[in-house]
């Protein structure tokens, strides 16, 4: 695993485990207050992206010769940065990752023979 897959990962499981925490979080919230049904649902929204996002930037970095995936993976990590998942650590790290895979995936098309 290179240098960019690395970074996906800890940025990704930055992210998962905050999301993760973030969805427990509306959960306990709507369980104990009956007024916070609308925290609950933007804590789970969010959470929930903060899973998807994570699960995609683990699964970027066991894959990051793929160039689409390495789009889609700096797509979702600048929406992620925009809405806060990770504590702004785990999207910095996805969008680096993805950007030292892209700028790899296309020098290295030069040198193949």
């Amino acid at each position: 695993m290179k240098t960019p897959g690395i970074l996906s990962l800890i940025g990704g499981l930055i992210t998962l485990l905050i999301g993760v925490g973030i969805t427990l979080l509306g959960a306990l919230f709507a369980s104990m207050a009956p007024g916070a049904g609308l925290f609950a649902a933007i804590a789970g929204i969010l959470g929930i992206y903060g899973i998807i996002l994570g699960i995609i930037l683990i699964v970027f970095a066991f894959k990051e010769e793929h160039k689409s995936l390495a789009i889609v993976a700096l797509v979702l990590s600048v929406i992620g940065l925009i809405t806060g998942q990770g504590f702004y650590v785990g999207p910095i790290l996805g969008i680096v990752g993805s950007a030292l895979a892209l700028k790899g995936n296309s020098s290295s098309k030069g040198k193949k023979k």
